[in-house]
């Protein structure tokens, strides 16, 4: 989240080489501060869990908060962003304004990299693209599996939290938190249109893209615990592929997922047994499910 690039901190009026003119009005203050680039699930607030979630009207007491919250926080890095514009921001905005569709793919991707909680807009323009079908979309697929996937997407040692495990308003939450558990609420939204998207991609005419669709869901399973039950089921699905290759990739993608992740072996197995047991009628797809399970080294316990 470059907030504040090249050193100069988010309403503190520091003079730039290109950008806001001497005197210009000030933008208002931000509340998500991250000078060090931290990604947003580092930040202070953001692991703050309950396993015990809130009733609906506390959630929606926080809910009511938190928006007002996040729309200022994003306008008020918008008009920061705006006073401290460098010649980079000016040619990505060109590139968006008059690029080919792959270069405005590549742009919108560095934007969200660059604050995903400022961004949520270019990041549903990047979803948009990946669902519309044009060539564009496997680029635009790709670039959304790098993002959720890396360091500055998901977190990588818990699950999106919604706003109901949240602390309630009672706790006088500070604003920041509050915008940044709306901001997770969101992203578990956004991410959840994405694999409704892989999840058709699967099912695509063209082998090459339902190939591609199940390298997706291994890199995801492999990278995140997010929605790893729904990516699993997806992966050993395909093990039923009507074109070989397509299961047989499936098969390889399972016993890379297991290489990365041993600690998977029993809920694997598990669900390729019930997939096996839904296959019934499908000896190619049950031999493809025996074939992998055969691989599989089962350690005692």
């Amino acid at each position: 989240m470059a907030i504040g690039r090249g050193g100069s901190k988010p309403g503190g009026g520091g003079k730039r080489d290109s950008g806001g003119k001497p005197g210009a009005a000030k933008a208002p203050q931000v509340l998500i501060a991250n000078p060090d680039n931290e990604p947003w699930h580092a930040l202070p607030g953001s692991d703050a869990v309950r396993a015990e979630r809130l009733d609906e009207a506390k959630t929606s007491a926080l809910r009511a908060s938190a928006e007002p919250l996040f729309e200022k926080e994003v306008a008020a890095w918008e008009a920061q962003k705006a006073l401290t514009e460098t010649g980079d921001d000016r040619y990505m905005q060109q590139v968006l304004r008059s690029g080919t569709l792959a270069d405005k793919v590549a742009a919108m991707t560095l934007l969200v990299l660059e604050s995903p909680v400022h961004r949520l807009a270019t990041l549903d323009k990047l979803l948009a693209t990946a669902k519309s079908g044009k060539h564009t979309a496997k680029m635009a697929i790709e670039s959304l599996k790098d993002f959720f996937g890396g360091a500055g997407g998901l977190p990588g040692a818990r699950r999106l939290a919604p706003l109901a495990s949240r602390p309630p308003l009672s706790e006088s939450p500070p604003p920041a938190h509050q915008v940044l558990w709306l901001f997770e609420e969101r992203l578990a939204e956004r991410y959840g249109g994405f694999l409704d998207v892989v999840a058709g991609y699967l099912k695509h005419s063209a082998v090459e893209l339902r190939r591609f669709a199940a390298e997706t869901c291994a890199a995801l399973l492999k990278a995140k615990p997010e929605k790893e039950a729904e990516l699993l089921a997806l992966l050993v699905n395909k093990l039923g592929d009507p074109q070989p290759k397509v299961a047989a990739r499936a098969a390889t993608l399972l016993t890379e997922v297991l290489r990365e992740h041993r600690a998977m072996t029993a809920v694997v197995v598990a669900e390729v047994q019930g997939f096996c047991a839904r296959a019934k009628a499908d000896p190619g797809a049950r031999r493809a499910a025996v074939a992998f399970l055969n691989q599989v080294f089962l350690t005692k316990g």
